[in-house]
């Protein structure tokens, strides 16, 4: 038995269930097809801050075990 509000959502377990399946399925091949736009995002920040990442030349600098100049 599928109950529904007014505006014809689902408000019963096993169709709001069944919603969330489907907007998961549509997110997986989303990120199948365009992986740049909707794929999991990777995150690389090696000892910087957020908002202030290392730039290539500190990480090139404390690869080979300069101190950073500042």
């Amino acid at each position: 038995m599928e109950l529904a509000d007014e505006a014809g959502r689902q408000t019963d377990a096993v169709g709001v269930q069944a919603a969330r399946l489907r907007v998961d399925t549509r997110k997986w091949v989303a990120s199948r097809l365009l992986p740049k736009k909707y794929g999991d995002r990777a995150s690389l920040n090696v000892g910087g801050q957020a908002d202030n990442p290392p730039t290539f030349a500190d990480l090139a600098r404390r690869s080979r075990g300069e101190e950073a100049a500042r």
